[in-house]
């Protein structure tokens, strides 16, 4: 993980970990899970604190991964994209209760 850099900190809070595994996958490491890994996560804990920020970061994030991994032919489907994430999240805003 060194050797790429770490995390990419332009994320926050989602999109991180497959930003990182598309680095090593590029990079020729394999990605895998394990089932001896042990981890709690309670969702929504830090979402419920901000909710309406915390979707919005997701949509970011969600747009700055297929703009960083989109090449070829789906690099022209990048603004298609944009515009299902834009609605997606404009949606999400009026449907859920945001603090």
């Amino acid at each position: 993980m060194h050797a790429l850099g770490g995390f990419d900190e332009r994320y926050f809070m989602f999109g991180e970990d497959m930003a990182l595994c598309w680095q090593m996958r590029a990079h020729g490491y394999d990605v895998a899970a394990t089932p001896d890994a042990l981890v709690m996560h309670i969702e929504g804990v830090s979402r419920a604190r901000a909710s309406r920020e915390m979707l919005i970061a997701h949509h970011h994030g969600a747009m700055r991964f297929e703009w960083q991994t989109a090449s070829g032919w789906r690099r022209v489907l990048v603004p298609i994209a944009a515009l299902v994430l834009g609605l997606r999240l404009c949606v999400m805003l009026v449907i859920r209760p945001t603090s």
